[in-house]
């Protein structure tokens, strides 16, 4: 219960994060309200104000990052007594534990959800030893991608939306909490392993990251071996072991933050002066139409850039005989992502743009274009949900019936050889829908990969190893010192 309560504190926050976000984006952070009394017009914030703002994000951060430890703390009063159960959980709080209780908690939460879904109750290792070992970036992220970092980001983009629209003065009073609680999810893994901003060992993660996500990496017991065998051995469960009933229910969770972001732009695309003539309905149905179009556009974008990165040209695979000319293929996959996205704008602002009333040019591109990536990233997921059984055998019923010689033939047969093509063709397609689910879960990969490789190197700019070493590793060796000495004391006195 404890576990599930932290868990629906986190869900809070994200949900609350997701509202404003909604509400800057669709402009509704500053409404009117007529006093028909007065006939006078006033402006207020549908928003909180900045102390509310700031009482609710406190009351977020002391629930996740100080309330959490407290089972920590009543248990250090028992075992050490009132002044070392206090002295230990305050420099516990000092290390960083509220934020590994953050961490903690998800990893409970997914757990708790996988277990509830696929009936196993499982346990994550660290795979390393504490304190002694460097845990590079196929570790951790193969490890933790899908429980925690999938979930952070989609935090973080929440909060850039958030701040890229609102309008709200002093905007970080709103979201202080939130950012807090993203970062932690992210970063936690690498805060508390041992010299993960190091140059030396950046660079060594770096090449395995590469040789991760290439097919190459040289320790098949660590994620798989593989970006390609990592990926389906996360996805086995969910496309294999559940029915439509519960996919469409993992889907909808997983995507419920898109459809609300999505529901947001269609409503307030036009901006807020209704196009002449039409009621609020019929405007909601011309935007629909509108996200449509631009869905189709974004589709027909995917569909080329897919294309291409699996070209003979631009495809990676055969340029790994020459590790010292890959940098030039990242070059030309580059400039094809460059050409590809003008190409997008040159559909957009050839063929989808329309005037609006009071949202400017960028605006409009920028919500267009939000509202498409929504559709189509539930579309990628979707396909990502395909079984093996679907691909194997799907239409198996509509084949032609087989018989021995000498039998007649079946009645219908003649029906079904005429379906046999079809068949084939529909499990050719749902083997290529979740081909292309993959191709794009693995360019995800790369992102966040590459973001969290931004986010160490500006770390490793900070004495961060230092304040490592001063706050977790020389303590824990302190711990393990004392605790030694004292068993040989115990022993002294024993024999004495």
């Amino acid at each position: 219960g404890f576990f599930i309560s932290v868990m629906q504190t986190a869900w809070c926050v994200y949900l609350y994060i997701l509202v404003h976000a909604g509400l800057a984006i669709a402009d509704l952070e500053i409404y009117r309200v007529y006093r028909y009394f007065k006939m006078t017009e006033t402006q207020t914030t549908l928003s909180l104000s900045k102390e509310e703002g700031g009482y609710y994000n406190s009351i977020y951060a002391i629930q996740l990052g100080l309330l959490t430890v407290l089972p920590l703390f009543l248990k250090m009063v028992m075992d050490r007594g009132l002044r070392d159960g206090i002295e230990y959980t305050a420099s516990s709080l000092v290390r960083g534990s509220w934020a590994f209780n953050i961490f903690a908690m998800t990893t409970k939460g997914y757990n708790y959800m996988v277990g509830l879904l696929f009936g196993k109750a499982q346990y994550i290792a660290t795979e390393r030893g504490f304190v002694l070992q460097n845990a590079n970036m196929v570790v951790l992220y193969g490890l933790y991608a899908k429980s925690h970092l999938y979930f952070g980001m989609e935090v973080m983009l929440l909060l850039l939306l958030f701040h890229a629209n609102t309008v709200l003065p002093k905007s970080l009073l709103y979201s202080w909490s939130v950012w807090s609680f993203g970062i932690c999810i992210i970063i936690t893994p690498w805060w508390f392993s041992p010299q993960s901003t190091n140059t030396y060992w950046m660079r060594n993660s770096w090449n395995d990251w590469r040789d991760w996500l290439d097919g190459t990496f040289d320790k098949p017991k660590i994620a798989n071996g593989s970006w390609k065998e990592w990926h389906s051995t996360m996805n086995t469960n969910y496309r294999n072991r559940i029915g439509l009933f519960n996919k469409a229910g993992v889907l909808f969770m997983s995507s419920f933050g898109r459809v609300i972001l999505l529901l947001v732009v269609i409503g307030s695309l036009h901006g807020s002066a209704l196009y002449t003539g039409l009621t609020q309905m019929e405007q909601f149905s011309v935007n629909s139409g509108r996200i449509a179009a631009a869905t189709i556009a974004m589709g027909f974008v995917v569909f080329l850039y897919t294309s291409a990165m699996n070209s003979v040209v631009f495809a990676r695979d055969a340029w790994l005989q020459f590790p010292d000319k890959l940098w030039k293929i990242s070059v030309y996959r580059g400039l094809v992502r460059l050409g590809l996205f003008l190409v997008w704008n040159g559909l957009y602002f050839f063929a989808l743009h329309v005037e609006t009333g009071s949202n400017s040019l960028f605006r409009t591109w920028f919500m267009t274009g939000l509202g498409a990536w929504c559709v189509v990233s539930i579309f990628i997921e979707a396909c990502s949900f395909v079984s093996d059984k679907s691909i194997i055998t799907f239409g198996e019923s509509w084949l032609p019936m087989k018989t021995v010689d000498g039998e007649p033939e079946p009645r219908g047969n003649g029906v079904r050889r005429a379906l046999q093509p079809f068949v084939y063709r529909a499990r050719r397609g749902l083997a290529a829908a979740r081909g292309f689910s993959d191709f794009w879960y693995k360019e995800m990969d790369k992102f966040f990969g590459l973001i969290i490789f931004t986010i160490l190197f500006f770390m490793s700019l900070l004495p961060v190893a230092t304040m490592q070493t001063v706050l977790i590793w020389n303590e824990a060796f302190s711990d393990i010192l004392a605790k030694r000495i004292g068993v040989q004391d115990t022993v002294s006195s024993i024999l004495d």
